[in-house]
């Protein structure tokens, strides 16, 4: 009878300690889930869309890079791939240069023009160590040498929980 008592009592103990976490849990939550700007945040992340497409036709190799470091989202982990920039995975800052540059010079010359871009709704949107993650599929197409192509990829963007800015 002793040991039925005690089994009792560890059993509420337990469920007491259960509720207690779960109810943390759901208001640490739902604290979070208020600061989340995803949805509201399209017109941002337009703006940032368009302005890649802009500095590559109107700006020279050290304004791309500079928009890159300020809107990229990538440059939160370049500490971990030191001498690398990211253009379709890390490479030497050479390789990325030339990459980018000649990107800039087909939309320059006309090339690669017509760049439309269509944001659906999020796939996920969270908050993580690096701040807030949105993650939006994105649907993309070009006319690219008078042939129009188009492809879906996922676009990231990260939010610093305090400064609210969007890379």
């Amino acid at each position: 009878m002793l040991e039925e008592t005690k089994y009792s009592e560890m059993k509420m103990i337990i469920m007491k300690k259960i509720i207690l976490g779960l109810t943390v849990g759901l208001l640490s939550f739902s604290s979070y889930s208020s600061e989340l700007k995803c949805s509201e945040s399209y017109d941002i992340f337009q703006g940032i869309i368009k302005g890649v497409f802009d500095v590559r036709k109107n700006g020279n190799l050290k304004q791309i890079k500079a928009h890159n470091e300020r809107y990229g989202y990538t440059a939160l982990f370049k500490e971990n791939h030191p001498g690398q920039l990211y253009w379709y995975g890390w490479r030497d800052e050479r390789e990325h240069d030339a990459l980018l540059l000649h990107a800039s010079d087909e939309i320059k010359i006309g090339k690669s023009k017509e760049h439309r871009t269509t944001l659906l709704k999020p796939k996920a949107d969270f908050i993580s160590s690096v701040g807030e993650v949105c993650i939006i599929p994105m649907y993309f197409s070009v006319n690219y040498d008078g042939k129009r192509s188009g492809s879906l990829t996922d676009v990231f963007f990260v939010r610093d929980i305090h400064s609210k800015y969007w890379k």
